[in-house]
């Protein structure tokens, strides 16, 4: 449908001259920068997520033994567990 758009963008600029004509474009180049905006920021939304993640699985590597521990620990009840091992792969200054 983008590409239509397009097609009818450059279409209707080529052939036409008349103000109205050329607000047509306008706005078919407004629909196209936001689209392309959009999708921009889906990339970027992938990229951040992929480096949570990464990040996460370091995290979860460099912290194997302590978090191991934790989950072995049976004074503690998942919830505490969890908080724990948080804690311990994110940092002590978490909001609760």
């Amino acid at each position: 449908m983008l590409e239509r758009i397009l097609e009818l963008a450059v279409d209707t600029a080529r052939l036409s001259s008349a103000p109205a004509d050329l607000r047509v474009v306008a706005d078919y180049a407004r629909v196209l920068i936001a689209a392309r905006r959009e999708s921009h920021e889906a990339l970027r939304a992938g990229t951040a997520r992929e480096k949570f993640e990464f990040d996460a699985a370091t995290a979860c590597l460099i912290h194997q033994t302590k978090v191991q521990a934790i989950a072995g620990d049976d004074q503690l009840n998942d919830e505490q567990r969890i908080i724990r091992i948080r804690q311990e792969l994110f940092g002590a200054s978490l909001t609760e």
